[in-house]
């Protein structure tokens, strides 16, 4: 179940980084900024990884997993304030 939970999040994950990027495929990258410096662009792969750990934070139904998969990040700040607080 942990695995379904994984790959329905990551796929909701995926999703959201389809969405959010209007359908395209960001590859990981470094960028130059204007000062000089570089920086790591993750691309599609931050949505994914957030979006797995979302999916195994909710452990239910695939679907569930998807959804939280797609939240991310709001999803992953509400369970640890739900945490905190002693709510389950």
């Amino acid at each position: 179940m942990i695995v379904f939970s994984l790959m329905a999040g990551a796929f909701g994950g995926l999703i959201r980084s389809l969405v959010s990027d209007k359908g395209l495929l960001l590859l990981p990258a470094i960028l130059l900024n204007p000062d000089g410096t570089k920086s790591l662009s993750l691309g599609l792969v931050g949505p994914i990884l957030i979006g797995a750990f979302a999916g195994l934070i909710a452990q239910g139904t695939p679907i569930i997993a998807a959804l939280a998969g797609y939240a991310g990040t709001d999803f992953i700040e509400n369970a640890v304030d739900l945490f905190l607080k002693g709510e389950k």
